[in-house]
């Protein structure tokens, strides 16, 4: 799944760290781990593209989109 959100760089530092916060990783390279979903992310222009490369069996990816909306929508 991929999706894309026009992004402050202060609602991307905010994200960053409420990713940390609740032991997610998020590595040099832009990939990140949080509650068994796995992906990467290219932050460019202000706007964030997010593509999801693995997530738990049981989470919906409407769960995971859900989620990834409260994260980043303005």
């Amino acid at each position: 799944m991929t999706k894309s959100y026009v992004i402050s760089d202060a609602k991307f530092a905010e994200a960053k760290n409420l990713i940390q916060r609740n032991g997610g990783t998020i590595e040099a390279d832009n990939s990140f781990e949080l509650q068994g979903v796995e992906g990467s992310f290219e932050k460019k222009n202000g706007s964030i593209t997010i593509n999801i490369t693995r997530k738990p069996f049981l989470a919906s990816w409407k769960k995971i989109e859900k989620t990834l909306d409260g994260f980043f929508e303005q």
